[in-house]
């Protein structure tokens, strides 16, 4: 885990809340970003420096409207911020007062609708990727600009792949 920590810090991303299992899970600030993070990584790694960057900002967006569990939420120091909602999986979970939809009433307990609709916090559906038999359906990512740095010629900030990710440049694929 500190290795991913570590590589999150270097790419500008928060670290917390973190639930990483190596090869099956990541979620980060609340959000399932491991297909992401892999889009990412394979971007640098077949150096397509423009769309890793567009990556790496879609994954800043995603970070910036945290969704905490209630564990999460005692480790932060002003509760007052955060509102109750219905979490992706039905249990309580909490995001920012500003995040959430304007006019939005905290969770009722009483309810018990089956389906489970993702929309912004204006409460407008969001779009989902993939359809068809057995294909998961799954909010789409924001594909932003390249950084403006890097759009203006200014280089690019990361040449060693390995630091960037924070993995030991001796590492086996295997680890």
């Amino acid at each position: 885990n500190s290795g991913m920590k570590d590589g999150l810090a270097h790419l500008g991303l928060p670290n917390f809340p973190l639930f990483y299992v190596p090869g099956e899970r990541l979620r980060l600030c609340g959000h399932d970003v491991r297909e992401e993070v892999n889009e990412m990584i394979h971007a640098w790694m077949t150096e397509e420096k423009d769309y890793f960057y567009d990556c790496l900002e879609a994954l800043k967006q995603v970070c910036a409207k945290p969704v905490l569990s209630e564990e999460d939420l005692e480790l932060v120091d002003n509760r007052d911020d955060w509102v109750r909602i219905a979490g992706p999986d039905g249990a309580a979970a909490y995001v920012r007062r500003e995040s959430a939809a304007p006019g939005a009433a905290p969770e009722d307990d009483d309810d018990d609708d089956d389906e489970v609709i993702d929309v912004t916090p204006a409460g407008a559906p969001l779009p989902t990727v993939g359809s068809g038999a057995g294909a998961q359906d799954r909010p789409a990512l924001p594909k932003p600009a390249v950084p403006a740095a890097a759009a203006a010629g200014g280089g690019v900030p990361f040449e060693n792949s390995y630091e960037v990710l924070g993995v030991d440049p001796g590492a086996t694929l295997s680890e």
